[in-house]
């Protein structure tokens, strides 16, 4: 008994148990009440985390690189997710990934020195630790001895975790019940650092994967009614856009004295997001699947039977254009969506490009002409209001300060909200010039733009006993600022002159109903004038069928984990 406690206490065996421990306790503790819940999945995380870094105990460098790994990213998420509100999915880790060098930059421009201190205790200290261990020198025989005794802690482990949860296995009505069955497999991926490492790891499945089309474009007939003059139909996305800070909804500032003035323009006041994160809420938008069915199993609807209202408009002998302000990578869900897309051009983001370097682009396009493909369709995708904010407008849109990035103390987090509603109400202002400038482009050709954001953005807005920040915050209910968008509908005047106004009535009578991405890819088909069964009218804005009652919250989000903060 002497020898095996022997085994199990030796020095390595040690060394890995407390750096394990350093990895699972103290994030985990912060985030949650203790529970006999909470105490059993930390065992486990604990034995999973231990059993990794076990197998990088063959050199004492490698173990404490891979440590370091393990805490710079323990320390990222747990600020985005304790500070900000940004829960570690799937989709973060897919932003994170296909964030280009130079937004990067912005955001860590942002970083408090107030962060300094806490960086010092738990990233710098047990990264220097680390490499201060050093594990023993052992004979193939010892070393075997001393991972058996690692094991039996393992094992251990296992078993009190399963003790502290019998009661779990006869309670039929609580939904986590049916985890414990599995017994060793019951391991909560939304620990850490499980959580990040298991999403990361999807991220990379996703991303290696072969991506699947959908047969809409081929199985459906589509007719393009032609038209006595050519027109474009724009489609322009927005970015981290809030609805109530649009004073088209009657938000008190006058962000928008520009579309105010405009005629033949709609403001729909209740329109909501598919998702509160890029990716997944365009690529939803762009296609044909209903948002609570593509986020109910959203690793498969990213990548396979993708859908999208592309092939159906170059079908149909459009010239298809998209110039962004995001640069999408090959592998990029998005990207496979709009891939069929004649033109694509993409703005080199750095610190002083900004939205209106898309308007010469576009004047570009509205200038060429094609008299085979006389009809147009644009995808215009914006930075919007993405976070940093005031990296997101020129100086001379400042209308209201002082703003946190010009604070001593520019961490988000500690920032007056106040200052934080300047910035961002600053952000929804240039909006307000660009859709402007657009239009005043399109204004004399037939043109009709749809204009909506992916998604919306917290800011600071307090729910329970936690404050929210940003956006990708997976919890029930979603934070109604981070899926509650904008979203326009607006017709040239030679539009209206040519075509007529029946399609602006249909919108009109539309502009208090409740709507959200859904109606997207419908609309730009059935406002373009083309027809088919399959387009469903009763999502269209264009159309005088009553609209669909649609959903306008994530139903299929997680359960919060009792967050303390």
């Amino acid at each position: 008994m002497s020898t095996l406690i022997n085994n199990c206490l030796s020095r390595n065996n040690f060394i890995i148990l407390l750096m394990s421990t350093f990895l699972v306790l103290p994030f985990n503790l912060f985030m949650n009440e203790i529970t006999i819940l909470l105490i059993s999945d930390l065992l486990i995380s604990l034995v999973v985390v231990a059993f990794v870094l076990n197998l990088f105990s063959f050199n004492r460098y490698v173990l404490s690189i891979v440590f370091s790994i393990f805490v710079i990213a323990n320390a990222i998420f747990f600020y985005m997710d304790y500070f900000l509100g940004v829960s570690i999915s799937l989709s973060v880790i897919m932003a994170i990934v296909q964030t280009n060098s130079k937004e990067a930059v912005e955001s860590l421009s942002v970083i408090s020195y107030k962060s300094i201190p806490i960086a010092l205790v738990f990233v710098i200290l047990p990264i220097y630790l680390s490499f201060k261990f050093k594990l023993s020198s052992e004979k193939i025989l010892d070393s075997l001895k001393e991972k058996l005794g690692l094991l039996f802690i393992f094992i251990l482990l296992i078993f009190i975790s399963l003790f502290t949860n019998l009661n779990k296995l006869t309670q039929d009505n609580d939904p986590r019940g049916v985890r414990y069955i599995y017994l060793l497999l019951n391991i909560n991926t939304e620990q850490y650092p499980i959580n990040w490492v298991y999403n990361t790891g999807k991220y990379f499945s996703i991303n290696q994967g072969n991506f699947t089309f959908s047969d809409i474009p081929t199985k459906n007939k589509f007719s393009a009614t032609q038209k006595n003059q050519p027109f474009n139909i724009v489609l322009v996305i927005g970015e981290t856009a809030r609805s109530d800070r649009f004073s088209l909804g009657g938000y008190k500032r006058k962000t928008n004295p520009l579309l105010e003035k405009r005629e033949n323009l709609v403001f729909f006041n209740n329109f909501y997001s598919c998702y509160n994160m890029t990716i997944p809420s365009v690529s939803c938008l762009l296609g044909f699947k209903k948002g609570k069915d593509f986020v109910a199993n959203l690793d498969k609807n990213l990548t396979h039977n993708v859908e999208s209202f592309v092939p159906i408009f170059k079908n149909a002998n459009f010239d298809t254009f998209l110039i962004s302000s995001n640069s999408y990578k090959p592998r990029d869900p998005m990207f496979q969506r709009i891939k069929e897309i004649n033109s694509i051009t993409y703005l080199a983001h750095s610190l002083g490009n900004k939205d209106e370097d898309l308007i010469p682009l576009l004047q570009k396009i509205i200038d060429t002409e094609n008299k085979n493909k006389p009809n147009k369709l644009i995808i215009l995708h914006t930075m919007g209001s993405h976070y940093k904010y005031s990296a997101r407008y020129p100086e001379e849109f400042q209308k209201w300060s002082p703003i946190c990035s010009s604070l001593t103390d520019r961490n988000v987090t500690d920032c007056d909200k106040k200052y934080l509603d300047n910035e961002y109400d600053n952000t929804i202002l240039y909006t307000d010039h660009i859709l402007n400038e657009i239009m005043n482009v399109l204004n004399n050709t037939n043109s009709i733009l749809i204009y909506v954001s992916d998604h919306g953005e917290s800011l600071g807005e307090t729910y329970g006993d936690r404050t929210f920040y940003n956006h990708g915050t997976l919890v029930r209910p979603m934070p109604v600022e981070q899926r509650h968008i904008p979203a326009i509908l607006w017709f040239s005047d030679m539009w209206i002159k040519n075509f007529g106004d029946k399609q602006l009535n249909n919108a009109r009578a539309k502009k208090n109903k409740t709507l959200n991405h859904d109606f997207i890819s419908y609309s730009m088909l059935d406002c373009a004038f083309i027809e088919s069964k399959f387009i469903d009218k009763s999502l269209s804005l264009c159309s005088p069928v009553a609209p669909k009652t649609v959903s306008t919250s994530i139903d299929d989000s997680p359960l919060p984990k009792n967050k303390k903060k």
